[in-house]
């Protein structure tokens, strides 16, 4: 066979869907139908707007109201006569005036002072006297500083005779030391100014010392020395007489 198509006329070409008689009116009724349905929707929306706005402005009606039931009626008694009324006083009423009620003002609660306590007065102590010096006592402690002042005067001498100037000066401090504790004792009442005027001449002579030795004057010094030591035999002989 031939591919060429057989003589006569060829098909004839189809009309498209939208130019098509049915297609139109069909169109056409949607379309009616559908403007239809949206007036009618909004006809009705706005007929619900309007009646709950009329709702919501006017007020209820007022409750009507029952009448009142009416008073039964009472039969009609026969008239009775009424005894006729004596006549009677009537009191005046004079006005009387009304009594003014002034108010009581309100006490006022001072405060009490409380009480002062009363100074109390001690009783004053009596005044004591001084314990009396023991003697013995004084004898010994005495005794032991005046023979401490005569082993440092000897150190001293013989220091001094070994030219040791550093063990001088240590026997001048030990000497000024023993001076201040016999300065320190409290002596009985009977040698009580002598044993005062005695510990000033030594302290006096002990000042002496420490000069001499810080100059290293050994001819002053010795000299010193030797009435450093009639000072502690009078200083002996003023303890002994301690009573």
């Amino acid at each position: 066979m031939s591919d060429t198509p057989p003589d006569g006329p060829g098909p004839t070409p189809k009309k498209p869907l939208w130019k098509r008689a049915w297609f139109i009116v069909t169109a056409i009724v949607v379309a009616i139908v559908l403007v239809a349905g949206i007036s009618t929707a909004a006809t009705e929306i706005a007929t619900i707007e309007s009646q709950s706005s009329a709702t919501t402005q006017t007020p209820p009606p007022p409750e009507p109201t029952l009448p009142a039931a009416a008073a039964p009626e009472t039969p009609s008694a026969e008239p009775t006569p009424e005894p006729t009324p004596e006549p009677t006083t009537i009191p005046s009423l004079a006005p009387t005036s009304e009594p003014t009620l002034v108010p009581t003002p309100e006490p006022t609660l001072e405060p009490t002072p409380e009480p002062s306590p009363e100074p109390t007065l001690e009783p004053t102590p009596p005044p004591t006297e001084p314990p009396a010096v023991n003697p013995a006592r004084f004898k010994t402690a005495a005794g032991k500083h005046l023979n401490d002042v005569e082993k440092s005067l000897t150190a001293m001498s013989a220091a001094m005779s070994e030219f040791n100037n550093p063990l001088v000066v240590a026997n001048a401090a030990r000497l000024a030391l023993n001076a201040k504790q016999l300065k320190g004792l409290e002596s009985p009442a009977n040698i009580a100014e002598e044993w005062k005027a005695a510990n000033e001449a030594l302290t006096a002579l002990v000042a002496e010392m420490k000069v001499a030795v810080k100059a290293e004057d050994y001819p002053a010094l010795t000299n010193l020395i030797e009435a450093g030591h009639s000072q502690v035999a009078a200083m002996r002989d003023i303890v002994s007489r301690a009573e």
